[in-house]
Order: C-alpha cells, then structure tokens, then sequence
C-alpha cells in the first residue's frame, strides 16, 4: 500500500508527513469514539482545509481499516512462546 498515489507524492515533503500525521490522528480520534458536537466540527474544518486533508484522511482510514492491517495486529496480539528460557538468580 502507498500512502499517496504518484500525482501527490505527498509522502515524501515535510508537508505530506505532518498532514499524515495529522490524519492518523484524526482517525485514532474517530475510532476512539465519544466525539461531542464541537470535536465533530473541528474534525470537519480540517478535513475540508483542502483536497490534500481530504485524500490523506481517507488514504490513512482506508489503510486503518484493511483486512491486513487487522490481521496484522491480531497476529501481534497472539501470545509467543520463546525459543528460550530465562532464569533469574538472585546473588547477594
């Protein structure tokens, strides 16, 4: 997955990373729920500042939302048995 498509290569200005970052946390925001009516207002005046805003949020809520991106994150949350162990020893 991109992050821009080639007619904005947005990913790799300063500008296109800070909107990025903007963006995801935009949606972690959304995703967090509980949004009152002035957060809901403050979220639409970014996100319609410009085309840019626009893409970069559904570019980021799009890849947030992947099938891969869960399964990635389920795969990360599975407990992992180690190939060692580890032992503490107390000396005193």
């Amino acid at each position: 997955m991109q992050w821009a498509d080639e007619s904005e290569d947005m990913a790799l200005s300063e500008d296109g990373a800070q909107l990025r970052k903007e963006a995801v946390a935009r949606v972690i925001w959304l995703h967090g729920g509980g949004m009152s009516p002035k957060d809901r207002r403050a979220f639409d005046a970014w996100h319609a500042q410009s085309h840019a805003h626009a893409h970069m949020f559904r570019t980021v809520f799009t890849v947030w939302d992947s099938a891969e991106l869960r399964a990635a994150a389920a795969a990360a949350a599975k407990p992992r048995s180690s190939s060692f162990n580890i032992k503490i020893v107390s000396r005193r």
